[in-house]
C-alpha cells in the first residue's frame, strides 16, 4: 500500500510544476521525463521490495533449519 502511495504522491507533485513549453514537441519531451522518471521510481521500489522479502525468506529457512538440525540431535 505504501508503494503506491509513494508513487502517486510523487506523480502528483511533479504533474504539478509548470513548464514554459513553446511546442507540442516539448509538451511530450516534458511528458516524457515525467512518466520516466515515475517508472524508474517504481521499478527502484519494486526491486528493494523484492530483496527485502527474498531476504526475510532466507532468514526464515535458516532459522527452519537450524530448528531441525537441533531436533535431530536431541533425538535418542
Amino acid at each position: 500500500m505504501g508503494f503506491y502511495l509513494v508513487n502517486i504522491g510523487y506523480a502528483l507533485i511533479s504533474i504539478r510544476y509548470n513548464y514554459n513549453l513553446q511546442s507540442n514537441a516539448q509538451l511530450i519531451e516534458a511528458l516524457a521525463v515525467k512518466i520516466g522518471t515515475i517508472v524508474l521510481i517504481f521499478g527502484a521500489m519494486h526491486f528493494f521490495n523484492m530483496y527485502i522479502l527474498y531476504l526475510i525468506g532466507r532468514i526464515t529457512r535458516d532459522k527452519e533449519m537450524r530448528r531441525k538440525e537441533t531436533q535431530d540431535t536431541y533425538v535418542i
